[in-house]
Formats: C-alpha cells, structure tokens, sequence
C-alpha cells in the first residue's frame, strides 16, 4: 500500500499549492485593483485654490502669473470660489522688488514665502516656480511634455558642526610595532545648514550630540616615524532634516562612518 499512497499524496500536495497559487493570484489582483483605484485620484488634477493678486501697474497681470504656473504644471487649476486661498502680492520700483506668495487653507497658519529680484518679471516666474512646487511637486520631477523641465532653483548648502570631541581609550593592544586603541567618545556642539541658490537662502542651526565607537591604529615601521589612522562609527542623538518644502534637500544619517589617518614622529 506504500506504492500507491504516494502518487496520491503527491496530487493531494499539488491540489493543495494549486489552490494557494489561486489564493494568491486573487490577492494579486486585489491589491492591483486597489492600487488602481488608490492611484486614481493622483492623476487627476490637484485642489483648485483661489488666487488673490495684488501687484503694481508696472508688473505684468495676473493672466500671466497663471501662464507661468502651467507652463510647469497643468494640474493646478485656480477657481473663484475654491476654500485654499493663494495670495500674490509684489512690491518695489527700479531695480528692487520684492514678491510674497501666501498659501492659506481654512484655519490653519499660512505657508508663506518672499522673493526678491531686479526685476518684476524675474519676481512673478519665481513665485509661480514656489507655487508648483508647494501644490504640485510631482511637476518638478515629472514635466508634462508640453514644458520644458525647470532648472532647478534650489540646492542644499554647505552643512558644519562645531562640537567639543572627547575619547576615553583605556585599553591598548599590541603585537609588535603595531598598536590599537579602541574608545568609546562623543561630541557636543552646534549643526549648521546654510541655503544656496534659492530665491530665500536661511541659515538654520541646531544643537548636535553624537556617540561615537572608534579604534585607533599606530604603527612605528621605522625608527620614531609614527602612521595613525582611526575609522570611527558616529551616531547621532537625533536625526535632522533641513528643507524648502515639500523637499528634503539634507537628512542626517543614522550613522556616520568617517575616519583620520596621519603622520608623525614620536618622541621618547
């Protein structure tokens, strides 16, 4: 009876995997039609806002404001009666002017941002650039066909930290003329971020903590000529994003891999 039992187990093994193939392919399809369905809305068009436009005569009108935001994006649309409120107001003469976009949605704390320029003209295509960017970001990475892909007016800065650095390395190991260290350490001080070719460059700084696990390598391969390197492994008591919204231009790492190598001579 052995025989004839395992052809039979084999079917009923084969049953068993088709029937979780069908499961699966009706979770498959599912998911799919979920997806779609999910997906859907993002290829509509995005909330409608209401623009308020209060520029001088000497600035080019609102049609061409609007011009200017779909000639990024043609998913942004402006209505009359829309709830999100969208606020341009320019100011200046000569050569200063300074522009501000507003965007404003029920009660909540208006998202604002300024620019300044030489010319009216360069004011209106860099509030129209902010605009996309806050309502449509998806156009920046995405272009319709009918545009040409922006270039790109914001980038991330220099970043610095300034901290006071202490190690405690109580044990050295040895073999021969090679020695290390290894030590535990940390840091204290300040993380700076400064903007960089965007229409509102900011400094930010913010305080900066770190633990640090690194080992330190000293080898005497001639005489008192001393070569040190030490790899070290940082991580960061709290993790910092600096952005122009909706983007993160800088994220710190949850850990930091760095190391020093340098030459000397010791002196006994």
């Amino acid at each position: 009876m052995i025989g004839p039992l395992y052809p039979l187990d084999s079917f009923r093994k084969c049953k068993k995997y088709l029937a979780l193939l069908a499961i699966g392919a009706t979770i498959l399809a599912r998911y799919e039609s979920v997806k779609a369905q999910t997906a859907a809305p993002n290829s509509n068009l995005a909330a409608p806002v209401r623009l308020e436009y209060l520029v001088p005569e000497e600035c080019a009108g609102q049609s061409h404001f609007v011009d200017r935001v779909r000639s990024r994006s043609e998913r942004i649309q402006f209505e009359p009666s829309a709830p999100k409120r969208l606020a341009v107001t320019i100011q200046g003469r000569e050569n200063t002017w300074t522009g501000r976009v507003s965007f404003v949605e029920n009660n909540q704390e208006p998202l604002s941002r300024e620019i300044t320029a030489q010319s009216c003209d360069e004011v209106i295509d860099g509030l129209a650039l902010v605009t996309v960017m806050v309502l449509d970001p998806d156009a920046m990475q995405h272009p319709s066909s009918g545009s040409s892909p922006p270039k790109p007016r914001s980038a991330p800065g220099p970043v610095a930290v300034n901290e006071v650095y202490l190690a405690l390395c109580p044990y050295a190991a040895r073999y021969r003329d090679l020695r290390a260290y290894p030590c535990a350490a940390g840091g204290y001080g300040t993380l700076t971020a400064e903007g960089a070719r965007t229409f509102v460059p900011q400094t930010q700084t913010r305080t900066w903590a770190e633990a640090d696990l690194e080992v330190e390598f000293a080898w005497n391969p001639i005489g008192h000529l001393e070569l040190l390197f030490t790899p070290a492994a940082a991580l960061p008591l709290k993790r910092y994003s600096f952005s122009f919204k909706p983007y993160d231009f800088h994220t710190v790492p949850p850990v930091i891999l760095r190391g020093v190598a340098g030459l000397g001579l010791q002196f006994e």
